[in-house]
């Protein structure tokens, strides 16, 4: 179990863990299918959608080693600059 330091069970704690193994994991996925396409439709390194994007030249990386789960607003950013941008 998971606890905070005055011993209180963290509940809102394990109800992001379990969303995120629930449901966050599919739409990571499918948002890196969209990335990898995008990156070879465009020739565009991962570093380098990563700045133009949301400034973060990790950001790929991180998502494929699932060290992080993007926010919504994380992923709306990308979105947005997927669908904007212009060779």
């Amino acid at each position: 179990m998971l606890f905070c330091k005055n011993g209180k069970i963290a509940i809102v704690r394990l109800i992001k863990i379990i969303v995120f193994l629930v449901f966050m994991n599919p739409t990571v996925k499918e948002l890196l299918e969209d990335i990898d396409a995008f990156l070879k439709k465009h020739a565009m390194s991962a570093s380098a959608f990563g700045v133009a994007a949301v400034n973060d030249s990790k950001l790929v990386f991180s998502l494929r080693k699932q060290n992080r789960c993007p926010t919504l607003r994380t992923v709306h950013s990308i979105k947005n600059f997927m669908n904007k941008y212009v060779t």
